[in-house]
């Protein structure tokens, strides 16, 4: 029996478990069926865009109107083309704003680029369809390396106390001036150039009033006032030497800049600030050298003055070298800044040089005569010409600065090599009386000059 009141408490214990559990399947089932019934709806929607959705796809009035909005920013409207209005409390983004370089930059940038008017040229930009230069200046060259010939010598001790080096090495003045014309925009042109130095005459004097004097040169062979030449050169009062050099060059040149702005020659030939910090330029041309060679040796056997009287005589040696040839050259220009630019200029030849040489040995008392063999009683004096192949080379390195734009002003240095040439100390034969050998040309020299130049240069 107390089975009885147990087991009514435990069926109404599984009756009320029951009755939860089918609670709680009603309450899913109705959520379940709450979903399915969104899902259809949602599918619908889907099937109006044509697209089986698989996530809802909101209409525009459920986005604009439907939607509850929490928090709304300002939103702003893309300007039309050409139209870019900005709301005023609007705050540009740093990676927006424009970069501002300091001043200092700036600076540094103007003084080595800009468009200033030392730059530009005679014209703008230098360019036009042609335009006239000219320029004129002043250069000092001297020939340091020629070489030496020994003339007189002290008879006690055979060493030598005067020779033609004596002479050399003297740096003389001269003038260098140009005319052309450019065309094409400057990247051809022509000029005519002349330069030259014009030397004074030097000389050297050795006496005996502290040792007797000699001759290097051997006079055997030859009379003078019906004497032996050689005892007017040795033991002799008064040794003389004075030698004398003039030299001139003309060219005509066909030019190429390169370029506008970035060229070598003609008007503002420097790199503006439109061209390229190095520039380059070409030429091709003719020239004509000339060398003029004079070598003046005296001896007084009587005194100690020179007075032009018969027992003075004189050895004369003159030679032109006249150099006419085609060259090519080029060079290179670096714009340090606007206005300066430092530039080398090289050219080089190859030329025939047609050498005339004159020689006498003469006094008040006429001309001396050959003493011996088959040109017995023939006089020394002479003119012998020859015609071979010289090589000249010329380089400059200088700079330049554009004060305006026609004015100009450069300066440097300058070397001149040349091969090929018939000089004094050359020519003298070791046998006067041997006519052949006294007149043959020797051809076989060379000469450096070398020294610095100025000058301005205008255009129009």
């Amino acid at each position: 029996m107390r089975d009885g009141p147990r087991a009514a408490t435990m069926m109404d214990l599984s009756s009320k478990e029951y009755a939860m559990r089918s609670y709680y399947a009603r309450g899913v089932l109705l959520t379940l069926g709450f979903v399915l019934a969104g899902g259809v709806a949602t599918m619908a929607r889907g099937q109006e865009y044509g697209l089986p959705a698989l996530l809802p796809i909101p209409t525009d009035s459920d986005c604009i109107m439907a939607s509850p909005v929490a928090h709304q920013d300002s939103v702003i409207v893309e300007a039309a083309e050409g139209d870019n209005p900005a709301p005023p409390d609007a705050i540009p983004s740093p990676s927006d704003a424009p970069l501002q370089a300091p001043p200092s930059y700036k600076t540094a940038m103007q003084q080595w680029g800009s468009d200033t008017p030392c730059t530009s040229g005679c014209v703008d930009n230098g360019c036009r369809g042609g335009y006239w230069f000219g320029s004129v200046g002043a250069l000092v060259l001297g020939s340091p390396t020629r070489g030496s010939t020994y003339l007189t010598y002290n008879t006690n001790t055979y060493l030598p106390v005067m020779q033609t080096g004596d002479t050399n090495g003297q740096f003389s003045g001269g003038v260098d001036v140009t005319a052309g014309k450019m065309f094409g925009c400057g990247n051809w042109g022509a000029a005519f150039t002349y330069w030259g130095i014009y030397p004074s005459a030097q000389q050297a004097d050795v006496y005996n009033t502290n040792y007797p004097i000699g001759s290097y040169v051997n006079f055997a062979g030859l009379d003078y006032n019906a004497n032996p030449a050689t005892g007017y050169w040795n033991n002799a009062f008064h040794h003389r030497v004075i030698t004398n050099q003039a030299i001139n060059s003309v060219e005509w040149n066909l030019l190429g800049n390169c370029g506008c702005s970035g060229g070598l020659f003609g008007c503002s030939p420097y790199s503006g600030p439109c061209g390229p910090r190095l520039g380059a330029g070409w030429m091709v041309g003719v020239r004509y050298f000339q060398m003029n060679d004079d070598f003046r040796f005296y001896s007084d056997n009587a005194d100690n003055v020179f007075d032009g009287s018969p027992n003075e005589i004189e050895y004369l040696v003159r030679t032109r070298n006249n150099l006419l040839g085609f060259q090519v050259g080029g060079g290179l220009n670096y714009r340090v800044w606007n206005c300066f630019s430092l530039y080398g200029i090289g050219k080089a030849g190859i030329y025939g040089n047609h050498a005339i040489v004159n020689q006498a040995v003469y006094g008040a008392a006429g001309d001396a005569v050959v003493n011996v063999g088959p040109y017995a009683t023939t006089a020394y004096r002479f003119q012998s010409s020859q015609t071979g192949l010289a090589f000249l080379g010329q380089l400059d390195l200088g700079g330049k600065y554009q004060m305006s734009k026609c004015w100009s002003i450069d300066g440097g240095y300058r070397m001149v090599g040349v091969t090929g040439l018939a000089l004094t100390d050359g020519q003298i034969p070791n046998n006067f009386a041997y006519l052949p050998d006294a007149q043959r040309v020797h051809a076989s020299d060379c000469l450096i000059l070398h020294g610095g130049y100025v000058g301005a240069t205008f255009c129009w």
